[in-house]
């Protein structure tokens, strides 16, 4: 086995699991983040800043686990192709 072919099954082994990482930690993140949401749209006095920065915080994680997704598939598929290629010819 080639080393690119051995980069892009790892790859793929990535992949997957940052796929079925992602489904759980996704919906606990969406739920906490719409608890936030609730929290800040009852207008309480006391919500402090930490509860803002925390809520700020999930929103942020939230987003930047999707973006973090998408960049792992467009990467693991242009590898898994640039190794079957040279694998083949």
């Amino acid at each position: 086995m080639n080393s690119t072919l051995r980069f892009a099954l790892i790859l793929l082994v990535l992949w997957a699991g940052i796929f079925v990482l992602h489904a759980p930690f996704s919906s606990w993140f969406e739920h906490r983040l719409h608890e936030c949401m609730l929290a800040f749209s009852s207008d309480r006095e006391e919500q402090s800043w930490i509860s803002h920065l925390s809520c700020s915080a999930y929103d942020i994680v939230y987003k930047w686990a999707w973006l973090l997704t998408i960049a792992a598939s467009l990467l693991g598929a242009l590898a898994m192709t640039i190794a079957f290629r040279r694998a083949a010819g």
